[in-house]
């Protein structure tokens, strides 16, 4: 029957998900380990000579280690005082190697967690958007800030581990040596730590790995209510989202209460199992055996740090398992990530020179169809408008455009280059993009526009900011502010407007430069007044840049080179703004007629 040791293969698995993280230094600190425990057996080592001037050596040893003693002390002819010298110098350096020891473990495990987390968050912003929506933005912020210091405390609490494991060790070995009859009583405080760990061991990694669950719930919980806030407090409605966030505490504090409790009962036992096994040795070493204090003495001090140190990976053990979910999960969800990122290996060359253009492209989602056998052409510096009912699949085909999906079937052609072929990262940085739901920062107008939170106060910036503002008709705003382009707009823009909000994010667009502007449904619940500062806009642009309108808002496509109008992920009409307006029985003349907008 072959034994099987759950511990062990704990071990190795935490040890091959730390190496990963940490990298071949970790050698290095499981050599300052064995440097440093060593130098202590040598400082423990050096009691026997001063010991044995204490106390006669006995003239007939029992055994080879008693032999190896009695030549050892007689060939010793260094004084006491010298003795006691050397000790403390061997402890001296004992205490150096501990500092180092401990300083570079430290610095290694705070690079370590900056070097995940930094890692996690390129991560996210390489992967695939199909896969990135899978998960709620709450799970991410919760992997990323609280189950990365978890996982860092799950590394720190393993270092520990392999120190008292390498330490203990040596101690054993050693004090074995001197008194090979210690290793009876070795190995059974050994075997009792051992079942009482693996017992205990296996209930705080259950109960970790619910912690990590129920931490990633109220994640996402309380970002969910800290973004219904207006609403829950207009309609009164904060009481059952309140009640959902303290179920799942109260589930995370009960489970920690468990995991506590497993805690105290290892802390609790290990003091009772290690005075009853010194108890032990000194009864058979001194009473039934007979030996040298001085070799008991010393031998009995490196068993008593060997279940000392045994003690350490018990409590440090323990603590691993207590912050193993957090561990597991980081490295799962790192894996699966690296598993799916988005390819970034096309050709360089991504310029947008000539055209973009979708021949024959369809979009399956699961088995539904959204786009259907789409035909398009977007030449250079022109304006186009994509127009349909809410669910007609527009904004899946701006999707399609930017490379965040990819065509079921058919291709997208950037200058007659098949898009997947052509490095995204590339191609999208000639992109402008402005969604319906803006994205604005809980900072000033000036780092709202640029993104370059550094270099927002340098001259050149600051011009191309005052521009970009310009352009958009954000300047007209903004000067009535009272710190002008410092004015910081509050958590998602709520000192603004929502036509102030759009305007900023086309500003944001425009001091990138970009060779195509995408405006997704920017106007759709903006006032009268707003959306003409918008047409504004628009109208500044043509003819200097791409344009590409996302819009069930007639008004604001008026001017616009050519209009495509979607109906069930099929288009089934396109030409100029006034022709179809005027096309009889048209649908796109339907729907003007219900908006009440006429080509200008």
């Amino acid at each position: 029957m072959r034994l099987h040791l759950p511990i062990v293969g704990d071990f190795f698995r935490y040890f091959t998900i730390i190496r990963t993280f940490v990298g071949f230094e970790f050698a290095l600190l499981v050599l300052l380990n064995l440097a440093s425990a060593i130098v202590e057996s040598i400082g423990i080592l050096l009691f026997i000579p001063f010991l044995a001037q204490l106390a006669p050596t006995p003239a007939n040893p029992s055994n080879h280690a008693h032999g190896l003693f009695s030549s050892f002390v007689a060939s010793w002819n260094i004084s006491i005082g010298a003795t006691l010298g050397l000790l403390v110098l061997v402890f001296v350096l004992k205490g150096v190697l501990l500092f180092f020891l401990i300083a570079y473990r430290e610095t290694l495990l705070n690079r370590t967690r900056q070097k995940t987390r930094d890692g996690l968050i390129a991560l996210y912003s390489d992967l695939d958007y199909r896969y990135a929506v899978q998960q709620s933005s709450g799970f991410y912020g919760n992997l990323v800030v609280a189950e990365t210091d978890r996982a860092g405390l799950a590394m720190e609490e393993f270092c520990h581990v392999v120190s008292a494991l390498i330490t203990a060790s040596i101690f054993f070995s050693i004090a074995v040596f001197l008194y090979s009859s210690l290793s009876v009583f070795m190995l059974l405080g050994v075997g009792l730590s051992f079942v009482l760990l693996r017992k205990l061991s296996a209930r705080a990694r259950l109960y970790s790995i619910r912690i990590t669950s129920l931490s990633g719930r109220l994640n996402k919980g309380l970002i969910q209510t800290l973004q219904a806030f207006k609403y829950a407090k207009a309609t009164a409605r904060f009481s059952p989202l309140r009640l959902q966030l303290a179920k799942i505490s109260a589930g995370t504090r009960q489970t920690r209460n468990k995991l506590a409790l497993v805690n105290a009962a290892l802390v609790a036992v290990q003091e009772p199992v290690l005075v009853i096994c010194l108890a032990c040795v000194f009864y058979y070493a001194v009473i039934i055996g007979r030996s040298h204090i001085a070799l008991v003495m010393v031998a009995v001090l490196f068993f008593y740090r060997c279940m000392i140190e045994m003690g350490h990976f018990n409590r440090h053990w323990q603590w691993l398992s207590s912050y193993a979910g957090a561990l597991e999960q980081v490295w799962t969800v790192v894996w699966e990530m690296k598993q799916h990122r988005e390819g970034q290996d096309g050709e360089a060359s991504a310029d947008f020179e000539d055209k973009i253009e979708l021949r024959d492209v369809s979009y399956v989602y699961e088995v539904r169809p959204i786009l259907q056998q789409i035909n398009i052409r977007i030449c250079k510096n022109t304006s186009i408008a994509i127009v349909g009912a809410s669910g007609a699949g527009k904004t899946t085909l701006v999707d399609l455009l930017t490379g965040v999906l990819k065509p079921t079937q058919g291709t997208v052609y950037l200058d007659n280059k098949d898009l997947c072929d052509v490095n995204l990262f590339h191609y999208r940085r000639s992109i402008g993009y402005v969604e319906q739901e803006t994205l604005v920062f809980d900072d000033t107008i000036a780092n709202n526009i640029s993104m370059q939170w550094d270099q927002s106060a340098d001259p050149e910036t600051s011009a191309r900011i005052r521009q970009a503002a310009r352009s958009s008709y954000c300047d007209e705003f903004i000067e009535r502010l009272p710190l002008g382009y410092d004015t910081v707009v509050g958590e998602r823009g709520v000192k603004l407007s929502g036509g102030q909000r759009q305007r900023l994010a086309i500003a944001r667009e425009l001091f990138k430069e970009p060779k195509i502007l995408i405006l997704d449904e920017a106007t759709s619940s903006l006032d009268s007044q707003s959306e003409t500062y918008i047409q504004q806009s628009i109208e500044r642009l043509r003819g200097s840049l791409t344009i590409i309108i996302i819009s069930h808002r007639l008004s604001t496509i008026r001017n616009v080179d050519y209009v495509y109008v979607l109906e069930q992920g099929h288009i089934i009409e396109q030409g100029t703004f006034a022709d179809l307006s005027r096309l009889p029985g048209s649908a796109f003349r339907q729907m003007c007629e219900l908006q009440r907008v006429v080509s200008s």
